[in-house]
């Protein structure tokens, strides 16, 4: 399976970015993304990989991952103050697209990451704060929590959060 390197955690509000641009992007947590405690991330190229969720992409306004396979490309960070759908929806246009293998435990993954109904993002719920949603409208919002869905069929489109592992870069060395 192809993969990207350059995927990183913000400390600041438990998101994934991708930290290869001169821009770290825009952070809900404010100012930009900080990887420092980070480790290495890839992401999964393409939407057709078995046992695993596609239609993920890269916003190039905020630098997050978020899932687009909804009808709302959900709340950006970046310029979060504007109105309307062009100022603060994520924007997928220039991404590849990836895809996140599905459950919380294997062998050369990190478990813990979930999907936030509320801005598309992805964020990890493993750490004590779950970070600050940029949907929530003021930094104390917190993104929703680990609830209900797990498994390998996204057919309902009542699914609330899915559990997804990422490969840590070493594991691929």
């Amino acid at each position: 399976m192809a993969r990207q390197g350059g995927w990183r955690w913000c400390w600041k509000c438990q998101g994934l970015f991708f930290a290869g641009n001169p821009s770290q992007g825009a952070c809900p947590a404010g100012s930009s993304h900080d990887s420092s405690q980070s480790g290495q991330y890839d992401m999964l190229f393409g939407d057709a990989i078995l046992g695993a969720q596609n239609a993920w992409r890269w916003c190039q306004k905020c630098q997050g991952l978020f899932f687009s396979g909804n009808p709302s490309q959900g709340v950006c960070p970046f310029l979060s103050f504007l109105p309307g759908p062009t100022g603060n929806s994520h924007d997928g246009s220039a991404s590849a697209h990836y895809s996140l293998m599905f459950g919380d435990q294997s062998t050369g993954t990190q478990g813990g990451w979930r999907w936030c109904q509320k801005c598309q993002g992805l964020f990890f719920s493993g750490s004590p704060a779950q970070g600050p949603c940029p949907a929530g409208g003021t930094t104390i919002a917190v993104r929703a929590p680990n609830m209900g869905f797990h498994g390998k069929t996204l057919a309902s489109p009542s699914w609330i959060s899915t559990r997804v592992k990422l490969c840590s870069a070493a594991a691929f060395r």
